[in-house]
């Protein structure tokens, strides 16, 4: 069951559905959020890269997490309140990245990450979870959490990464207040190794994970690319792979539960994803670039149907003959899609946030045709956006890095939007844990 809005929630989303959406200037920085609209932060000595926001639908704090890569590549964690004011932030010298942030009703933060011994690490109820194969990718999270009928124990999350050539996932369980591999997960527990080869020279790198909710305990959606070679030595194509609740492969997914397809926006044949989400009727949609390179390429869009059908695929690249990289995704208002990321403006780099239709084209209603950009430097220095998440309103929040003074800092920006999120949301990197 979804956690329900807060009180203060559902009176403000009466009152933004009784005046329509005339309240609010569709896609603007929020003015009453930072220094209008965007909040700066350095809470370090610079270099301060997030990877993950989410928002709080309680009490409307941003919580930030990411790496420190000036101090000997630490981990931190950071929270600003409602007006975009931060905290101290905190850093963990047991982790070189953290590179997922969920929110649980059950538990508190979940988060995954690197250890200082280059694993893969999940701390969670203040239990960290170590695997020990090294990685080099930094894992994603997704929830998956349901109570046991016979109220022993929780099915807990599960952290997805990149090992070696191939993908793995693993499911946690709490029994009796200690958290552990879950062994009842996967063809070789405690973890799923999926050694399916998409791109048939043993190079797939897995970027998120997500929770179709289409099921009643949810289907997982691995989301990456997979080097072909075919065009050239960085012939990327894009890769998802979906598995069945209990982590076997889910042939009803294009008969084999892996799909590869091709945007290929020019000779060179890269085509990487970013990021992904799952709308409530099981379509998937998928973010990241196509192009020869991250400077060079062009934002990518697809939307892949619940069956994996090649041939239904839909994909855009948006905005048109401007380089840019799309790197979160959400669905809000039910078929709507945000994402965010970085475009190429003149000669610097900056925040982008697009708001799609159905159909894959821009949302006239939203910004500039679609589309938002702006500097988040106030200075004409090079930022771009690595998260993207909805608050309990449905406003857009971001946070990415800003170059300044030579070093790195981070900015957290708020959107206006009146367009109200439906039930919650489906999966996706900005799915906001539920009990």
């Amino acid at each position: 069951m979804r956690r329900p809005l807060p009180l203060f929630s559902h009176l403000a989303a009466t009152l933004l559905l009784a005046a329509g959406p005339l309240l609010a200037e569709e896609g603007q920085l929020d003015p009453e959020f930072g220094a209008g609209g965007i909040a700066v932060v350095s809470g370090f000595l610079g270099s301060d890269v997030p990877a993950k926001v989410v928002v709080d639908h309680d009490t409307g704090n941003i919580h930030v997490v990411g790496s420190n890569f000036f101090v000997s590549s630490l981990g931190f964690r950071q929270q600003l309140d409602p007006s975009g004011i931060a905290s101290f932030p905190e850093s963990d010298a047991s982790t070189t990245v953290i590179s997922d942030l969920h929110l649980s009703s059950w538990f508190g933060p979940v988060e995954a990450g690197i250890s200082s011994l280059n694993d893969a690490t999940l701390h969670i109820g203040g239990q960290a979870i170590d695997f020990t194969p090294p990685t080099a990718f930094p894992p994603a999270l997704a929830e998956q959490t349901r109570y046991n009928a016979l109220g022993l124990d929780y099915v807990g999350p599960v952290m997805a990464w990149t090992h070696g050539d191939w993908w793995e996932i693993c499911r946690v369980r709490d029994t009796g207040g200690t958290w552990g591999w879950d062994l009842q997960f996967g063809g070789s527990p405690p973890c799923n190794v999926l050694d399916w080869d998409l791109g048939g020279d043993q190079f797939d790198v897995l970027v998120d994970v997500a929770v179709d909710d289409a099921t009643a305990i949810g289907r997982l959606v691995l989301a990456g690319h997979a080097r072909t070679g075919v065009e050239s030595g960085n012939d990327n194509a894009f890769a998802l792979f979906r598995l069945e609740p209990d982590g076997d492969t889910d042939s009803g997914f294009n008969g084999s539960g892996g799909l590869l397809f091709d945007v290929d926006v020019d000779d060179s044949g890269r085509d990487e994803a970013r990021a992904v989400a799952v709308r409530r009727d099981g379509w998937i949609a998928l973010a990241g670039f196509s192009g020869e390179s991250e400077t060079w390429g062009r934002g990518v869009v697809a939307l892949i149907p619940p069956d994996g059908d090649e041939t239904q695929v839909r994909s855009i690249t948006f905005p048109i003959g401007i380089p840019a990289v799309w790197t979160d995704i959400a669905f809000a208002g039910g078929d709507r899609i945000y994402v965010g990321g970085y475009i190429r403006f003149n000669v610097y780099w900056e925040f982008a946030v697009a708001r799609l239709l159905p159909d894959l084209t821009p949302d006239p209603t939203f910004g500039d045709a679609g589309l938002t950009r702006f500097d988040a430097s106030g200075a004409g220095h090079d930022s771009g956006i690595t998260s993207l998440a909805l608050d309990a309103l449905g406003h857009p929040v971001v946070a990415g890095w800003v170059a300044t003074n030579g070093n790195a800092a981070y900015a957290v920006a708020r959107l206006q939007s009146s367009l109200l999120f439906a039930d919650g949301f489906s999966g996706g990197t900005t799915a906001l844990w539920s009990s």
